[in-house]
């Protein structure tokens, strides 16, 4: 695969994102106790990073495609490792909310254009298994991230986990400062910048910027939620909470890649139903029947679907956008991404409540509306090949007679 070092990079931005984004959620129960709020509040605290990543992704659109994508990436990092900081220095649930905001503005620009880099530096046809690499970077920080948080967080503090992520933000910054050439070849093209009139012009970029956002909707529901559910409604104990994190991205990090490759070798539609029909199944399960299956299988299957979904998805619609409209593009599908993420945990606050014990009540309703909404999935993706293929099959017979005239 070209450029592996560049691709490298940009699967640290996405571990370091990744775990800044879900930390507060294992994290849940040690911050509500630690800051005086109460559990069904976590929801809060994870949406308030999302909509603050939209809002910005939003803003950003018709912007980041004017500049060198290397200092795009080092301003947004430098933001990150502020805001993180101050994540530390919380002393209420108003600062936290505070910190987590500013953390989702800068975070949701990083990987927009981190998305861009990949798919500027990586060929259409090795693309799947370049982003599976930078979807690695989501079970990497339940490998190595979440467990080393929830344990310094036990044994000394939360505040801990927050100044630890910082201390890797900048490492990551200089490392990217110093390793990551000037990019700036989406300029030279000089056709224009992406132009929400494209949306009109051809509907499989608004679904496109779409179908990621509708990936995240329905497993959004629940994970802010993962953490309370395993130690209260499942009986999970709180000092294996970092093992089981462990195991789950570990699992995850080899099905990861290995759909990054599936992906490149079959269908989007083919790879991602599969994922939409495995995840159903297991919040059926999980949710629904409430099943008396070990709880560590049935956490272990809904990461691993959930992620793998992610990938086919991406690879997908990063064949959409042409080179100098990448950021912008990428900048949009981040903002319905962030959005339809804030959205689902936000909803979900309204479906469930603990009670006096801590459990999570109205698990049943909020799985109902999670496989309901994963059904748009593959109707997306099938949209979306089928106008890519007809595209395809248009510049083919456009060609022809220029062949043609040529050759006379």
């Amino acid at each position: 695969m070209q450029n592996k070092h560049i691709v490298f990079l940009v699967v640290l931005v996405q571990f370091i994102n990744a775990l800044d984004f879900v930390l507060v959620m294992p994290m849940g129960p040690d911050l509500a106790l630690g800051l005086g709020f109460g559990l069904e509040h976590i929801s809060w605290v994870a949406s308030s990073y999302t909509i603050s990543a939209a809002v910005v992704s939003l803003l950003s659109v018709m912007h980041l495609d004017k500049f060198d994508r290397k200092k795009v990436l080092v301003f947004s990092l430098i933001g990150m490792l502020l805001s993180t900081a101050m994540g530390g220095l919380s002393t209420d649930l108003t600062s936290l909310l505070l910190s987590r905001v500013l953390a989702g503005g800068f975070g949701g620009m990083a990987i927009s254009i981190g998305v861009s880099i990949v798919a500027d530096v990586v060929p259409q046809e090795q693309r799947g298994k370049a982003l599976g690499m930078v979807m690695a970077g989501f079970p990497l920080s339940a490998i190595l991230g979440i467990p080393l948080a929830l344990y310094i967080s036990d044994q000394t503090s939360w505040q801990s986990a927050f100044y630890l992520l910082a201390a890797f933000i900048f490492v990551v910054l200089l490392t990217i400062a110093w390793q990551l050439p000037k990019l700036v070849g989406h300029r030279e093209a000089n056709q224009g910048l992406f132009n929400l009139r494209e949306l009109i012009r051809r509907p499989e970029m608004g679904i496109g910027i779409l179908l990621v956002g509708i990936c995240v909707f329905p497993a959004f529901l629940i994970v802010p939620h993962v953490s309370t559910i395993n130690q209260f409604n499942y009986g999970f104990p709180r000092a294996d909470l970092s093992y089981l994190y462990l195991a789950t991205g570990i699992i995850n990090l080899i099905f990861v890649l290995i759909t990054g490759r599936l992906a490149d070798k079959y269908s989007a539609l083919t790879v991602g139903s599969f994922w939409a029909v495995v995840l159903a199944a297991d919040i059926t399960l999980w949710m629904i029947f409430a099943v008396s299956w070990p709880v560590v299988i049935l956490h272990l299957i809904f990461f691993v679907s959930f992620t793998a979904l992610m990938i086919p998805s991406a690879s997908l619609a990063s064949k959409i956008p042409a080179a100098h409209q990448r950021a912008g593009f990428s900048a949009l599908q981040s903002f319905f991404q962030y959005l339809a993420t804030g959205l689902a945990a936000s909803a979900s606050f309204f479906v469930i409540h603990a009670d006096a014990e801590g459990n999570l009540m109205n698990l049943k309703q909020l799985g109902l509306i999670a496989i309901a909404s994963l059904v748009l999935i593959p109707v997306a993706i099938w949209f979306i090949e089928r106008r890519l293929k007809l595209a395809s099959k248009q510049r083919s017979v456009d060609v022809s007679p220029a062949v043609n005239d040529a050759a006379i």
